[in-house]
């Protein structure tokens, strides 16, 4: 389809939303949703004002079919719980059906990338600032005590501009990756800049103190030098040079080598307190024991399609009650965490056996094709693109940590990264200078 000029005048105001989307997911969560209300709202009335046809195809509507199970599942969950006033019901249903929005930012999205209606490297250039801006402020918070805005450590967290939300670490790993991909857009030869630009994201990532992002930033560039050794050497001679220095900083600096010493891919040590009526009653949890919880509610709920988005705390407290002598006895469910910390295991208990088999299914069909497009690109858009399938891989990749993936921070970034890797792959939108 051609879009006429004067459609191409109009499309600035969808450049400033993707603009600001790395900006976006630097501001408290509320400013956040927000965002996502105007993101879907503006991408609807710019489409039906220019009556461009909404692309769909079948993975589009594989992935509608799986929202409508969790929405089917939610409305359930609140019947079967019925703990509710009924001038409350309008509001619950409304926010259990409102998880459709994840959909529309993943659709809108793809048909925007397929429009070709936004510069794309242009938001690349932003998150290329983005990070930078945050590793500098973990820094100084490490030198001088804390960052610009007067940000200090808290509960032995370097987080930043992000407050209380230990989040930094996976700020900077997304991010940095669109970052790098805008030095090989540009064609820059100069490996100098794309090191100390790697070196500095490195840093910022292990000074958050977050463990499962410096894993996967390491293990990002195993993977790209694996399917980028025969085309481009630089990015090896980057993870040879930085590795040393990283290793060197935790040996050396107390404060990480106490945070890294334990560190077992992710599955460290939570402290969370089950009664806040009691302060003494704290214990302590590891990653691994709310998998293990995560699977045994699943079973003894034996439910196909699910108990809803976010549903995992009631649906553990419901477990614990019901076979936990010492919950039974307290009358309280011990060890109930508000969310799985695991993709796959959060979507099984909102989406049931049904829904998960859907999912997967679909996470499959799109890292092959993926795979297969990349096979067909030309060799200057092959390190570029192996970014972002690697992206896509760590994304998915079944043994990191993860945040409950249908609340608005978590679900609008990751189903936006989704729409984003596939768009920009499959349809050949990165053209080098």
């Amino acid at each position: 389809m051609i879009i006429s000029l004067k459609l191409k005048k109009r499309e600035n105001i969808l450049n400033l939303l993707f603009l600001f989307l790395p900006i976006n997911f630097l501001l408290p969560v509320s400013y956040s949703n927000m965002f996502c209300i105007i993101y879907l709202f503006t991408t609807f009335f710019f489409f039906k004002k220019y009556n461009l046809n909404f692309k769909k195809d079948i993975l589009d509507l594989v992935i509608f079919f799986f929202f409508c199970i969790i929405i089917t599942s939610s409305l359930r969950e609140i019947l079967i719980l019925n703990d509710f006033k009924k001038e409350d019901l309008i509001v619950k249903i409304f926010n259990k059906i409102s998880v459709i929005r994840f959909f529309f930012i993943y659709w809108l999205t793809k048909n925007i990338l397929q429009y070709n209606l936004v510069k794309i490297e242009n938001f690349f250039k932003i998150s290329l600032y983005c990070v930078i801006f945050v590793s500098i402020n973990i820094l100084l918070m490490h030198l001088i005590g804390n960052d610009i805005f007067g940000n200090k450590e808290f509960a032995n967290r370097f987080s930043t501009i992000f407050g209380e939300r230990a989040v930094a670490g996976t700020y900077l790993l997304n991010f940095f990756f669109f970052g790098l991909i805008y030095f090989y857009h540009l064609n820059k030869k100069n490996s100098l800049i794309i090191f100390f630009f790697t070196l500095l994201i490195s840093l910022g990532i292990l000074l958050t103190l977050d463990r499962m992002p410096i894993f996967l930033f390491l293990l990002f560039f195993f993977l790209i030098c694996l399917l980028n050794i025969k085309k481009d050497y630089r990015l090896l001679i980057i993870l040879i040079t930085i590795l040393p220095i990283l290793f060197f900083l935790v040996l050396k600096y107390e404060k990480l080598s106490n945070r890294y010493s334990l560190f077992l891919f992710g599955l460290e040590i939570q402290k969370l307190s089950f009664d806040k009526t009691k302060k003494e009653n704290i214990n302590y949890y590891s990653y691994v024991s709310i998998y293990k919880d995560s699977i045994n509610t699943f079973f003894f709920e034996k439910s196909i399609i699910g108990s809803g988005n976010s549903s995992f705390y009631s649906r553990c407290k419901n477990y614990r009650m019901q076979t936990d002598f010492k919950s039974t006895v307290h009358k309280y469910a011990f060890a109930c965490p508000k969310h799985t910390h695991h993709l796959y295991l959060e979507v099984l208990i909102a989406s049931g056996a049904l829904g998960f088999i859907v999912f997967v299914i679909t996470i499959i069909l799109k890292f092959f094709l993926l795979k297969k497009n990349l096979l067909n690109q030309i060799p200057s858009h092959y390190t570029i693109n192996s970014i972002l399938l690697i992206t896509l891989i760590l994304e998915i990749f079944p043994f990191r940590t993860y945040g409950d993936v249908f609340n608005s921070y978590n679900g609008f970034f990751f189903f936006f990264k989704i729409a984003l890797i596939y768009g920009i792959i499959k349809n050949k939108l990165i053209k080098l200078k």
